[in-house]
């Protein structure tokens, strides 16, 4: 059957190109800047997956990210489940989405469950300190993205994580100077996050999370028992010892020249009791 095709997915695509197309250098830059700095920790990791974009995203930022494997999700439904896959590493990346969220608490809470011990979360988070910029650029139209509702500084990003069972590994800011100008720009973008007060002064703070998941570990018990001359109590000490729920028991002999016979008692028991001891 002869199908029509889907103008609605190639005209979004055009749009993309050609907005794409009218980025300024400046901006491009900035772009380059913060994915250099997720790319540091992105390119050790297997896939990249950039979460729930914001409606302005075009993807910019994530073609700058050095990733093998890198697709965006638009749906919590289209998430898929990692927490089963502990040899794969993946970085979920949120951009922007911290400065246009109410209750940040629930949606990291949300996205936990599927979320595995080597997954990390990088979150791009607009700098507190600069608020007044953005404001500045809406008002004068070289920022037409929706101004950001929540501005969060690195102490509250902390404890809204560890509200939600989440731990910062890794916070640098990125984007200082937006102008190349000849080397100049890089060297100023390089130096200042290493520079005390000033440092707090880039365009966006990248946080790299990780999920508190608790390691399933099946606890374990091991009893020693010395036996010297006991062959009428082997037995006896292994139907004494009470049953354990979702534990491991291991039970050690320590035979001593016995001259009864206790070594070949504890042979003789060994199979009759391999099912509840190790």
């Amino acid at each position: 059957m002869k199908t029509e095709p889907d103008m609605t997915s190639t005209d979004s695509e055009q749009e993309v190109r050609e907005e794409r197309q009218r980025l300024p250098r400046w901006k491009g830059y900035i772009y380059q800047l913060i994915g250099a700095e997720i790319s540091s920790t992105s390119r050790y990791y297997d896939s990249l997956i950039q979460y729930l974009p914001l409606n302005d995203d075009h993807g910019y930022l994530m073609d700058k990210v050095n990733c093998a494997d890198k697709q965006r999700i638009k749906s919590p439904d289209e998430l898929p489940d990692l927490s089963q896959n502990l040899e794969k590493r993946t970085l979920v990346l949120l951009n922007g989405n911290f400065n246009y969220t109410s209750n940040l608490q629930e949606f990291l809470a949300d996205m936990k469950p599927k979320l595995a011990r080597t997954s990390r979360l990088a979150i791009v988070i607009y700098n507190p300190y600069l608020s007044w910029l953005y404001k500045l650029a809406n008002l004068v139209g070289i920022r037409k993205a929706e101004l950001p509702s929540i501005f969060l500084t690195t102490s509250d990003v902390d404890n809204i994580c560890r509200l939600a069972c989440f731990e910062m590994v890794r916070m640098r800011l990125a984007g200082y100077f937006p102008f190349r100008c000849f080397g100049l720009g890089t060297l100023i973008n390089r130096l200042l996050p290493a520079v005390p007060l000033l440092r707090w002064l880039g365009y966006a703070c990248i946080v790299v999370l990780r999920p508190v998941i608790p390691e399933k570990i099946k606890p374990s018990l091991t009893i020693v028992i010395p036996a010297r001359n006991e062959r009428g109590n082997i037995e006896n000490a292994l139907m004494r010892i009470p049953a354990l729920d979702n534990a491991e028991i291991e039970v050690i002999f320590v035979e001593g020249n016995s001259t009864d016979g206790t070594w070949d008692e504890i042979q003789r028991v060994l199979p009759l009791y391999a099912d509840r001891f190790r």
